[in-house]
């Protein structure tokens, strides 16, 4: 495939993070990307933006809750997570950072970073699961 045209995928796909971009004007850019992607015959793939403490403890009782295998463990991280929380209450650092949605080309895929907290990420995410259904019942028939 013509790198010129991986690159304006990847740059169509990026300004669709613009905070300022309407989430009515979402979906109609999306489908022009994905037209796009269907005639090139480019897969894409979503993985969740990753959320971090600045503290470091905080930050890993975090991630153990969310790499927990059920719900009785998760909820256990929780509680030492809200409790942490209150130990540190008032301060910045215990805010929950979000690194930002990014799309990148690799291994012949395009990949999204993007976040379920952000509206406009979370459009883009559903959108996207749309589009691979599609893609995949289309391949199957």
């Amino acid at each position: 495939m013509d790198s010129k045209k991986i690159i304006h995928i990847i740059q169509a796909f990026n300004k669709l993070l613009d905070d300022k971009l309407s989430l009515y004007a979402i979906p109609f850019e999306f489908d022009k990307i994905s037209d796009i992607m269907r005639k090139e015959n480019l897969k894409i793939e979503i993985n969740e933006s990753r959320t971090f403490y600045q503290i470091e403890e905080l930050n890993r009782v975090h991630q153990r809750m969310k790499e927990a295998n059920t719900i009785e463990e998760a909820a256990e991280w929780y509680l030492k997570e809200k409790e942490l929380l209150a130990e540190n209450a008032g301060s910045e650092t215990t805010d929950l950072k979000q690194e930002p949605g990014l799309f990148e080309y690799k291994e012949g895929r395009i990949i999204g970073f993007l976040s379920k907290r952000r509206e406009n990420e979370r459009l883009i995410w559903n959108l996207t699961e749309g589009y691979m259904l599609k893609e995949r019942n289309s391949s199957n028939k």
